[in-house]
């Protein structure tokens, strides 16, 4: 989309930049939108000039003309109908879809322990709804609401030619939905605002109780657990009865308003009809243009409340777009050939943490980071590919201060990282593989691969769940994952290779492969993170965390 800059503002520019980029769309819905209001319009001309011309007397002849005409304006406005709900449909869609991806895009780019404090399904099912509502106050409510006012106008105009009295009653009540919409908007946002984060929140807890099963029954916490969700949905249920009040309050006030009216248009409309002051052609269209006046009226007055609803979405979208981007340089580099971290210090939500931790790594060397459970060994190699910050020190790749180098391109071109605790996306394993280090490997070219670089029980042990093209990654076992992850990491093509916790789930063989591998890669730099002491004699240098 088109100037995003635009969501930080409010949500009339924001609006405007999503018209902006799908002008063509919106100007087609609303043509059929006038089209259908004037088809609806011309419907009730038709029928007042039918009620006059069979009040008269009318002939068979003009009879069948009329109903002819009947049938061809119907027709049309079907047609016509159906050609608008695939418009909206489509634009529906795709202006929702732009919404989406411009958050993710966003998201993508922002400090990572900013996202962490979210549930990832509370996070998808705001994002979702939220957009959704967005995109459907701009497709619907925006081209419908200047129908409204069109018509509005328009009906004004007809019934203040035939008598100035109705053209009054209207602007009363027009004005009394203005002063009702003023005295209620600011608690239709609030409510509907907690309402939706309650919502959000209460979805989040109905997701633990799937997604942590096997963590319930092990421990037999079905009780507890549930209590976390009756706590969520208590909670949820107060916001939406709240809400519920006031909107109903609302639409009562609105129905009364509407009711006063609408009765003195009869009573006036009746009482000069039965003066013979109107013909019986003319109270239709006065009873009927009122009734649609007052219904448009009465669309405005609903449309305030969707607007003060679309604002709550507008604004938890503006809070996920204004998280704090993470910092990254300008400088390209594609090779690394030296790293160094000075001082390096991160204080953890306990209070322990890295406390000036110093260490360099070349080309041509294997390091070790050891150190006790909870000592900070995988938090300091976040610090290095710069997925935390450090509270203090520096880092510097080849001598340049890593602010100033573009770490994306960084991490793309030569750092390969294996993760301990890796959350994989739904896919299968060849596809994690190839998603992950952007190539296109078959099952055997992976293989092939393992085995050039002599890691045939590797290779083995993975070939099988390689070969289940359509299983799901996470259908795995935890030791078979690690492997996955290990495999992942080794394939790439990368000058720095990052490995916590390489040899947890594999057997000494593996093991003894994986450390003949290392010996291998002369013009590399390697840093593995491990509690295992017996394994510091395959490293040049070692580091104490």
């Amino acid at each position: 989309m088109e100037n995003i800059s635009d969501i930080k503002n409010n949500l009339s520019s924001f609006c405007a930049s999503i018209i902006r980029c799908n002008l063509k769309g919106f100007t087609l819905i609303l043509l059929f939108s006038t089209i259908i209001s004037s088809i609806g319009l011309a419907n009730t001309y038709l029928m007042s000039q039918i009620l006059d011309v069979l009040s008269q007397g009318a002939t068979k002849h003009m009879v069948v003309n009329f109903i002819i005409i009947f049938i061809i304006v119907q027709s049309v406005k079907a047609l016509v109908t159906y050609i608008f709900q695939y418009i909206v449909m489509k634009y529906n869609m795709k202006i929702s879809n732009s919404l989406v991806k411009l958050i993710v895009n966003r998201l993508h780019g922002v400090k990572i322990l900013s996202v962490k404090k979210y549930d990832s399904v509370y996070l998808a099912e705001r994002l979702d709804s939220d957009t959704m509502l967005v995109t459907n106050f701009v497709i619907s409510s925006l081209p419908s609401i200047c129908m409204n006012i069109i018509i509005l106008l328009l009906v004004f105009n007809l019934v203040v030619l035939i008598e100035l009295k109705y053209g009054i009653i209207l602007a009363c009540i027009c004005g009394l939905y203005i002063l009702l919409y003023l005295l209620f908007k600011n608690g239709l946002y609030l409510k509907m605002l907690n309402y939706r984060n309650a919502k959000s929140r209460y979805l989040q807890s109905i997701n633990e109780q799937i997604a942590f099963i096997d963590y319930v029954q092990i421990h037999v916490i079905y009780r507890a657990f549930l209590k976390r969700l009756e706590k969520y949905y208590d909670v949820f249920y107060k916001k939406g009865i709240l809400l519920q009040k006031n909107s109903n309050l609302y639409v009562l006030v609105q129905s009364v308003i509407y009711l006063v009216g609408f009765s003195l248009v009869i009573y006036f409309a009746g009482t000069d009809l039965a003066n013979a002051r109107i013909t019986v052609g003319q109270f239709t269209i006065i009873f009927t243009y009122m009734g649609i006046a007052l219904s448009n009226t009465n669309l405005i007055l609903i449309f305030g409340q969707t607007y003060q609803n679309t604002k709550t979405s507008y604004n938890r979208i503006k809070e996920l777009y204004q998280l704090e981007l993470r910092e990254d340089g300008l400088l390209k580099k594609e090779t690394v050939n030296f790293i160094e971290a000075k001082d390096i210090s991160y204080i953890f939500e306990n209070g322990n943490g890295l406390n000036k931790i110093s260490a360099d790594f070349q080309k041509g060397k294997r390091y070790l980071i050891c150190g006790s459970n909870g000592a900070g060994k995988t938090t300091f190699i976040n610090i290095l590919i710069r997925q935390y910050k450090s509270l203090s020190g520096d880092i510097f790749i080849d001598n340049i201060n890593i602010k100033k180098i573009n770490y994306e391109q960084l991490r793309l071109n030569c750092f390969s990282v294996m993760n301990q605790e890796q959350k994989f996306p739904s896919v299968s394993v060849v596809e994690y593989i190839n998603l992950s280090n952007n190539t296109e490997y078959s099952t055997r070219e992976i293989i092939d691969r393992l085995i050039m670089k002599d890691m045939y029980n590797i290779a083995m042990d993975i070939h099988e769940v390689l070969e289940k093209e359509t299983q799901n990654i996470n259908m795995l076992s935890g030791g078979e994952k690690q492997k996955v992850e290990l495999v992942k990491t080794i394939l790439k093509d990368a000058d720095v290779y990052f490995f916590d916790e390489p040899t947890a789930h594999l057997d000494q063989e593996s093991r003894d492969e994986y450390y003949q591998y290392l010996k291998k890669e002369k013009d590399k730099i390697i840093v593995v993170v491990s509690h295992n002491s017996q394994e510091r004699q395959y490293f040049d240098v070692i580091y104490e965390v």
